[in-house]
């Protein structure tokens, strides 16, 4: 919904904080606006656990995938936001948030009573009567939002942990650092392809940094979208950034920023 305010501490001002978010305070500003309730610890629920997608921030922000991709990376680094891969977006967590809710309604309200007490008595019992109705709505408002987070919890814990480790990471890792939902090709065949380059290229650590620089590149970025092309193209993709390889399975990307 447009037309409403959005709060921001004046803490983000300080230079170190331009120089981490730069253009990603749009984002950052767009997960604020969706923020629906924050905990003891100061972690802000974004649209109260609901997973994220990239086509809803881009309904309103107009920017690209990889635009997408690279600014939920620089607010991670930063340590402004967490967030936790699901079947079918991000779920996205705000830290150290700061936002003020409908339980303010209520206080602006009796302001406003107060500073009209001395017009007649009945104009006094009505406004009671909006603080007390105001109160119903924050209420009903609050054990709405609560529900859904019980959903969200519920169906986090249902999603089954199996299998490799490091596969399982890497399917997850894929996922995020291209922004797709679901990679081509069965699961059982990309499960197949990411263990063999495992195999061929060592590690998780090297197999997540061949996928970053594989991204760097306009034709690699548009075809990447399994592992079996990871697989088949990996050297290639080395070679073009002049890599020299005499054994693909001896590789060490640690090198490599």
């Amino acid at each position: 919904m447009k037309g409403f305010y959005i709060e921001i501490t004046n803490n983000l001002l300080e230079p170190k904080h331009r120089k981490a978010i730069k253009e990603s305070i749009w984002l950052f500003m767009w997960l604020l606006d969706k923020m629906t309730s924050i905990s003891e610890e100061g972690i802000g629920k974004i649209l109260g656990g609901k997973p994220i997608t990239y086509e809803e921030v881009n309904k309103d922000l107009a920017i690209s995938r990889p635009t997408y991709i690279r600014w939920i990376e620089i607010l991670k680094k930063g340590n402004y936001i967490n967030t936790v891969r699901a079947p079918n977006g991000l779920i996205i967590t705000v830290n150290k948030a700061k936002k003020r809710f409908g339980r303010d309604v209520p206080k602006m309200i009796h302001h406003k009573i107060e500073s009209d007490v001395s017009n007649s008595d009945s104009d006094v019992s009505k406004m009671d009567s909006d603080v007390s109705n105001s109160d119903i709505q924050y209420k009903t408002i609050t054990k709405t939002i609560q529900r859904q987070n019980n959903i969200t919890k519920v169906i986090q814990k249902s999603v089954p942990s199996y299998g490799n480790e490091d596969i399982n990471y890497l399917l997850e890792k894929f996922k995020e650092l291209t922004g797709l939902q679901k990679l081509d090709g069965s699961e059982k065949i990309n499960r197949k392809y990411c263990w063999l380059c495992l195999k061929k290229f060592r590690n998780k650590e090297n197999i997540e940094k061949l996928i970053k620089i594989a991204l760097k590149d306009k034709f690699h970025q548009a075809n990447l979208t399994s592992f079996k092309y990871l697989y088949y193209n990996g050297v290639k993709i080395l070679n073009q950034l002049k890599v020299e390889l005499e054994n693909p399975r001896l590789l060490d990307l640690t090198k490599l920023k």
